[in-house]
């Protein structure tokens, strides 16, 4: 080998001894790395996991938390038994309100399906049935979301003021009803309408027509005819009808004044 060639390979062997240093440095400046923040790297890693499977389970509990409740409502049939579900889920949907809704039209059946309630059973239902649509009326905001319960809770109202017999309660129910249906539903609206129409048809007094006069017409009595026995006279033979008792008898003579 000549000489010329020996400075290029010293140069050479220098160049990767220096890469090679450099390289070790690299290593050790990881490893002093993974020394200094890797159990902060996998404290930050096992947070992130935690979070996420909290967050799953979460989900799955609130699912299961709404299927309880739509499935507590849709197999429920008691009016005090949906009014504890409304109060138990009144963080799900609408189920607070579809329950309440649902205890007062149960409380109304009811009184049309057993005529032979007592007067104290038929007031503990009215009551019942008023209650539950008031508090569907508290929780009202007044969007068309809310329409259908708002109205179905108002007409509710309607019947059990029907009920007790106050028309103008009804009446007055039924025009709430359609306001709040104004805008947003209208056939709900066109149905109040008329509903309250018929409840006012209901209460206006009857009138009756007063009959015309009219003329009597004279009775005929018929000329008495008497009745001809045939008792005395069975064969009908004529009979002189009596003399006088004015006129003289035969073989006598009149009297001379």
């Amino acid at each position: 080998m000549s000489k010329k060639d020996d400075p290029d390979r010293k140069r050479l062997e220098a160049e990767v001894h220096q890469t090679e240093l450099k390289e070790g440095n690299i290593n050790e400046d990881f490893l002093d790395s993974i020394k200094q923040y890797g159990p902060w790297i996998a404290v930050a890693v096992l947070a992130v996991i935690a979070v996420r499977l909290w967050m799953v389970r979460q989900v799955q509990a609130d699912t299961a938390h709404r299927d309880g409740a739509w499935y507590e409502l849709l197999t429920t049939t008691e009016p005090e038994s949906l009014n504890e579900i409304a109060v138990a889920y009144a963080d799900v949907d609408a189920v607070s309100d579809l329950a309440r809704l649902q205890a007062g039209e149960i409380h109304l059946s009811r009184l049309t399906a057993d005529e032979t309630l007592s007067v104290e059973s038929r007031q503990a239902a009215l009551d019942g049935a008023r209650s539950a649509f008031e508090l569907v009326l508290l929780n009202d905001d007044g969007s068309r979301a809310g329409t259908v319960i708002a109205v179905t809770a108002l007409n509710g109202l309607a019947s059990i003021a029907e009920a007790k017999g106050d028309l103008d309660e009804a009446r007055a129910f039924y025009g709430r009803a359609a306001d709040r249906a104004q805008g947003w539903l209208e056939p709900l609206a066109l149905q109040a309408r008329a509903r309250a129409e018929d409840v006012a048809a209901a209460a206006a007094p009857i009138e009756r027509p007063k009959a015309a006069p009219r003329s009597v017409p004279a009775i005929r009595t018929p000329a008495f005819r008497p009745i001809e026995s045939t008792i005395d006279n069975p064969l009908g033979l004529p009979i002189d009808p009596p003399a006088s008792l004015d006129a003289p008898a035969s073989g006598d003579s009149p009297k001379q004044p």
